[in-house]
């Protein structure tokens, strides 16, 4: 999904559950964060369900959960599948077991054979 698409109140949350997980501009608030992070993507916004992803995977707002951050990173890569490889990836190879690394390198292959296949074009390494 391009941000172009995203209309502009979810740019709103988005910047602001960024501003809130970060601590820029105003003091850290990692469940405002993941409250404003989880309206944007409900919505399906991308960016918004890597940054829960994360938020599950340091365990910030939210308890700690490996699946968790796989299956937002998973989502996420419906909606924006380059940048969700990418992302899942990091996520996988930093906190997942090694079961659980075979299953998120298999799933990251199927997108970027589903990828390619649809953009008829080569997928990116990473």
């Amino acid at each position: 999904m391009a941000l172009v698409s995203v209309p502009r109140w979810l740019h709103r949350w988005l910047w602001f559950a960024a501003l809130y997980a970060a601590g820029q501009g105003v003091q850290r608030h990692d469940l405002e964060a993941v409250k404003l992070y989880r309206q944007a993507a409900d919505q399906g916004v991308a960016r918004a369900q890597y940054g829960i992803a994360l938020m599950y995977a340091y365990g910030r707002g939210l308890a700690q959960n490996e699946e968790e951050a796989a299956r937002w990173s998973h989502l996420a890569a419906e909606y924006d599948q380059i940048q969700a490889m990418t992302s899942a990836r990091g996520v996988i190879e930093q906190y997942c077991n090694e079961e659980q690394k075979k299953k998120g390198e298999a799933a990251i292959s199927e997108w970027k054979r589903r990828w390619s296949k649809e953009a008829k074009a080569p997928a990116p390494d990473r």
